[in-house]
């Protein structure tokens, strides 16, 4: 095999891209101390057997696939990993949930019913306070969504990625990419905050205006 059928396989860097993410997201969620339990996991492959329609259902679908159980086990591991990490990354505050609970009550009143088993009378009923943690955890799924792609780029961009399959001046660019990519993101992040938000003495005060002499 020559290292011009290596670069030229597009199977061969996907899979050098996906494990480069791997590890930087296993990486980055063992310094936040997040980690993923059995039941967890657990839970996933039940809901995934219910899905499909039971266990034989299950089978069949793991044997189309070329699949095993383990690999399911290892493949829901490691996407609620990810999925932990970017919502340690949400700030739910109370007001931010409640404006987005207030554009379609009624959407979330359902949705909780659903989940909860709820009539239709009781899901009239219910408020912001009834579902806040539900609502919270609803947020922050729904946000983490959007932050997979600037949290892979700022990992790629703080990390020490060789990719010693290519030539020296191509690694080069790509470290430089990524590092832009990173940059970019980090200021449209900044000016993405309200001008009257920053004040200079940090008070969070308009300063006084200058007496005319």
């Amino acid at each position: 095999i020559t290292l011009k059928d290596i670069q030229e396989n597009p199977n061969f860097r996907r899979v050098v891209d996906e494990t480069i993410m791997k590890i930087l997201f296993t990486d980055a969620a063992a310094e936040k101390g997040i980690t993923v339990s059995e039941e967890q996991v657990d839970e996933e492959i039940e809901r995934m057997r219910e899905g499909l329609g039971g266990e034989k259902a299950m089978q069949e679908y793991l044997k189309a696939e070329g699949r095993t159980m383990q690999d399911m086990r290892e493949y829901f591991e490691f996407t609620q990993l990810i999925m932990a990490l970017l919502e340690s990354k949400v700030e739910a505050t109370d007001e931010k949930v409640r404006a987005e609970f207030e554009m379609n009550p009624d959407f979330y009143r359902r949705q909780y019913a659903r989940e909860h088993n709820l009539t239709v009378d009781e899901a009239e009923n219910l408020t912001f306070e009834d579902m806040k943690d539900y609502l919270i955890e609803q947020y922050k799924r729904n946000m983490s969504g959007q932050l997979f792609e600037p949290t892979l780029n700022e990992l790629k961009a703080k990390a020490n990625i060789e990719y010693v399959y290519l030539p020296p001046e191509q690694r080069a660019r790509i470290k430089a990419e990524e590092e832009q990519m990173a940059e970019l993101e980090a200021s449209e992040k900044a000016e993405s905050v309200p001008d009257e938000a920053i004040q200079e003495d940090g008070s969070g005060e308009e300063p006084a205006p200058e007496a005319e002499e």
